[in-house]
């Protein structure tokens, strides 16, 4: 009987642990204007901006984009940041194409969005 709890223990840790994988890493974002690198922080995963393309928007380094980011179902749900309004938005992240793109789903009241964003490969 131990033996099952473990496997099964053992099992799920490696789904959590995969999932966790596919999103870490560095995307561009749809219009190619900005690069969020994804990492594992103590409570989940996190995404923080680490290149623009407009000049002055490089006072925006280092913010968090994408927050709150848990595992669930084999998508993630979390916040997405929207630098030109200053307000985080309920958002459902979906990595697709075999690790390829990220698609995310922003909802705002009734109203939801759509972008596919690009790993990048370093």
């Amino acid at each position: 009987m131990k033996k099952i709890i473990f496997v099964t223990i053992f099992v799920f840790a490696s789904f959590w642990v995969q999932a966790q994988s596919d999103i870490v890493g560095t995307w561009l974002n749809e219009d190619k204007s900005a690069k969020v690198e994804v990492v594992e922080v103590e409570d989940g995963v996190e995404g923080k901006l680490v290149w623009v393309k407009n000049e002055k928007a490089k006072d925006k380094l280092g913010t968090v984009i994408f927050k709150d980011l848990k595992a669930k179902g084999g998508k993630w749900k979390g916040e997405v940041f929207a630098i030109k309004r200053g307000e985080y938005y309920d958002t459902t992240y979906t990595v697709i194409e075999e690790g390829k793109k990220l698609e995310l789903n922003v909802s705002v009241g009734l109203f939801s969005q759509s972008q596919v964003w690009t790993r990048v490969e370093e």
